[in-house]
């Protein structure tokens, strides 16, 4: 049985050369093939060359260079895309998660080989107050507004039959949530608890960030389009009882409702409505202009290997 390591780079010089010998390490004699499928995902450092270097001693390695920088998502499905073994794991070289994982995962597999997925979760999300309040909020939202539920705190960490890779591989839409797909994908899942140490340094900056938790809640359903229409029809309810209230009041009662601070109100609440909701239709009118482009998930420039 052949399983392949899949990886991604970007600024990752500095953690390649240990991930691979501790994953090495890992497998042991457990496998008769294996393979460890890295992929470079534009990295502007050296990391090329230093997976070269360990290319010159190691004909188990998979180079496969993109042409440009296409995001952590892109690249670890292209990785996964290029595997060949009968099992694979996903891991990212950063070390936050220990390379070692793939012995742990693939002995609790062996005790039942009827899951098709095993990912790994953090018993605590890592970080300070707000990154762990933010990440709540997020799996909140993004649950309740996606068809299939995503595991809090899912890590990157995942163990996989063919047949899942198969199947996961058919979802061929260019604006993704990789937690979302890997939800959707079904079989029969498992979540361990896995390790991960927080470093305080890290590529996803804050913008890169808020971008992956808009991706995410846009590509995992439409129901904030259905929001959008019911915020509208109440806010028109409230409008129109409202303003039955006001001829209420004058016709019956003689009193009439003035007041200008009420009315600015008004406007500048039912104004950030209208532009709210214009804007979250535009945002899925763009990923419906990018999928009808049918461009390339990534380009491949080179795909190096001994064998």
């Amino acid at each position: 049985m052949k399983i392949s390591v899949v990886t991604t780079m970007y600024r990752s010089a500095s953690y390649i050369k240990e991930f691979y010998e501790r994953t090495l390490e890992a497998l042991g004699d457990d496998f008769e093939e294996r393979e460890i499928v890295i992929v470079n995902d534009g990295s502007p450092d050296n990391s090329h060359e230093v997976v070269q270097e360990l290319m010159q001693d190691n004909d188990d390695i998979v180079l496969v260079e993109l042409s440009r920088n296409y995001g952590h998502h892109n690249a670890a499905m292209e990785g996964i895309r290029q595997a060949t073994g009968d099992l694979i794991f996903y891991s990212d070289c950063d070390l936050e998660e220990p390379p070692e994982l793939v012995s742990t995962f693939h002995k609790e597999w062996l005790k039942d080989q009827s899951y098709d997925l095993l990912y790994g979760v953090q018993e605590e999300r890592t970080g300070g107050f707000f990154r762990r309040l933010g990440g709540s909020l997020f799996y909140k939202v993004i649950n309740f507004l996606s068809a299939a539920e995503i595991p809090h705190n899912v890590s990157m960490t995942r163990f996989m039959t063919r047949k899942f890779v198969d199947d996961l591989l058919k979802y061929d839409e260019r604006n993704f949530y990789i937690d979302g797909i890997f939800a959707l994908t079904g079989y029969k899942q498992k979540a361990l608890i896995v390790p991960k140490i927080y470093k305080g340094d890290t590529t996803y900056n804050l913008g890169r960030k808020l971008n992956l938790a808009i991706e995410g809640l846009l590509s995992q359903s439409d129901r904030l389009l259905l929001a959008v229409f019911f915020s509208g029809l109440l806010i028109s309810l409230v409008s129109a009882l409202f303003v039955l209230y006001l001829f209420y009041q004058k016709l019956i009662h003689a009193i009439t409702i003035d007041g200008w601070t009420g009315l600015m109100v008004s406007v500048w609440f039912l104004g950030g409505v209208i532009i709210l909701s214009i804007g979250i239709v535009g945002l899925y009118v763009g990923k419906i202009f990018i999928e009808t482009k049918k461009r390339p998930h990534v380009i491949v420039k080179n795909r190096i290997s001994k064998k």
